[in-house]
């Protein structure tokens, strides 16, 4: 079951905005862990990215599977309201669910979109609009000449790095966290399990 009983109601005004404000608290009150997590993700990618020069092919796959490994733990955090452990055990019960539960779920998410798709498309809108303007402001970061050459200086990145190492690092500390929770909070606004409580 997952934690808070008390629902949004439809009723209740803007509704479009619901599962963007759940996601931002979600986010911060966890914040702690998703971003331990997330970091071990971003700087795995900036080792693949060549931050501090190329790396070997068995280099590069074992990071690949760190950063996917620190985005599983980074899930399981988000399914499981801060908890690991938590997480796997509602992740569990996702893949023990009888024919009948997928059913009712699916029957319950149908009948929210039916009556509230136009919500569903404003809250995607309004969420493509804040992550359009993340990644662009993280590409003007990294395209910036003084900032690279300031970490260059500081042997954060190697002479010879481009400016992708700080994109996909930055990217895997903002953007990517955040569309994970959001992608939660739309699943539990759809099946009517969004809560006002994170």
């Amino acid at each position: 079951m997952l934690p808070g009983k008390e629902n949004y109601k439809k009723s209740d005004r803007a509704e479009w905005i619901k599962p963007l404000a759940w996601s931002l608290r979600f986010w911060l009150r966890y914040l702690g862990p998703i971003t331990f997590l997330m970091l071990v993700a971003a700087l795995g990618r900036a080792f693949q990215m060549k931050a501090a020069g190329p790396v070997s092919p068995f280099l590069y796959w074992f990071l690949e599977m760190l950063v996917a490994f620190a985005r599983i733990l980074t899930l399981l955090v988000i399914g499981g309201f801060g908890s690991i452990r938590q997480g796997g055990r509602n992740f569990i019960g996702i893949l023990k669910m009888k024919s009948q539960d997928w059913r009712q779920a699916g029957a319950a998410t149908m009948k929210t979109f039916s009556n509230d798709w136009a919500v569903f498309l404003m809250s995607i809108i309004v969420f493509s609009c804040i992550a359009f303007v993340i990644n662009r402001s993280i590409t003007l970061v990294a395209a910036n000449d003084k900032f690279l050459r300031a970490l260059k200086d500081k042997h954060i990145l190697v002479q010879s790095a481009s400016g992708m190492p700080v994109v996909f690092f930055l990217k895997n500390l903002t953007v990517i966290p955040f569309t994970m929770i959001f992608d939660v909070a739309i699943v539990l606004w759809l099946c009517g399990k969004l809560t006002k409580r994170v």
